[in-house]
């Protein structure tokens, strides 16, 4: 072959675990979730149902631990299997770009090493959809691996359900905004209290639609003397409501659902194993096929914690 792929296969297996967590963790909305590792097939969601409470001190421990127990929530994960064939044309293309790029001074390291972080994050970026579109009735391979968000709070009579005009976003997106806020439950908004960031709610939108909300609200602003600011939350477009902590996120992967999440980022919970050697990253050559070959073996599956603090919005034409 026309390049020296000598050590590259080492390069999957010495960042094995780097690699794994960049394939289960590096989708572009895992700040909105929360992570369980540990889990084989499925458990319970380690949030407790009832509040802590405080008691005076003394010498008897008489609490009842059957009045104190995790949420009456499952969440599994699905053995999943990612299979790449590349040709050697197609190879050895890729990896003197790859050298080139590591030669350059990349951050990342050997050509190896580009090659194997792109492999996952390829994967992750498959992820990121089977995380909120996922459906395993789904015709799509991509898809049916496991339940996204979507699905789950469509599938769950406890999660409220609302709609919404598309046209509204654009004649009068203070008036949709106003109406997404007034759906949220007042529970998810108590939730949220004396609790770090991470548990405050929220209001996720597809890409489109808060592109729509940016531009109609940045036009306003320019006419008048309101201030809106769009920022980045955890590398997400996002922006605050008026006078409250509720944040409106920009999810690229709720595109085409033609739905709105809004919730509390208390209730979002991915799930991976983390423990077992069936979960892996392998790279190597083929001297017969002449072909470079890449296996991923990984587990994950989503959850919400609390379904009558989520609200599922559908956007009507």
């Amino acid at each position: 072959m026309a390049v020296d792929v000598t050590g590259a296969s080492a390069c999957y297996r010495d960042n094995r675990e780097t690699l794994l967590a960049s394939i289960i963790c590096g989708g572009k909305t895992d700040a909105m979730f929360r992570k369980m590792t540990g889990v084989k097939s499925h458990e319970f969601i380690h949030v407790l149902d009832t509040e802590i409470t405080l008691s005076d001190c003394n010498c008897n421990c008489d609490n009842d631990n059957t009045a104190h127990k995790f949420v009456d929530r499952e969440i599994s994960v699905s053995c999943i299997q990612v299979n790449d064939k590349i040709c050697k044309d197609a190879f050895d293309g890729m990896y003197k770009e790859a050298e080139i790029r590591a030669n350059a001074g990349s951050d990342i390291g050997s050509a190896g090493d580009i090659l194997a972080e792109s492999f996952a994050m390829q994967i992750a970026k498959a992820n990121e959809n089977l995380k909120w579109k996922g459906d395993t009735t789904s015709s799509d391979e991509n898809l049916n691996k496991a339940n996204g968000i979507v699905k789950i709070m469509t599938d769950d009579t406890d999660v409220v359900k609302g709609t919404i005009a598309e046209a509204l976003f654009t004649s009068d997106p203070n008036q949709a905004l106003a109406t997404l806020e007034a759906l949220i439950p007042e529970s998810a908004l108590c939730r949220g209290e004396n609790t770090r960031e991470g548990a405050l709610p929220f209001i996720a939108v597809p890409q489109e639609i808060f592109r729509t909300l940016r531009r109609a609200l940045a036009l306003e602003t320019a006419t008048s003397c309101c201030k809106f600011t769009s920022e980045k939350w955890n590398g997400l477009d996002s922006f605050l409501l008026h006078d409250t902590d509720i944040r409106v996120i920009s999810v690229a992967a709720l595109n085409g659902t033609d739905r709105i999440v809004i919730g509390s980022m208390h209730d979002l919970y991915m799930a991976t194993d983390g423990e077992n050697d069936y979960e892996d990253i392998q790279g190597w050559w083929d001297p017969k096929c002449r072909s470079w070959y890449q296996l991923a073996t990984f587990k994950v599956g989503f959850q919400i914690a609390f379904p009558e603090d989520m609200v599922l919005v559908t956007i009507t034409t």
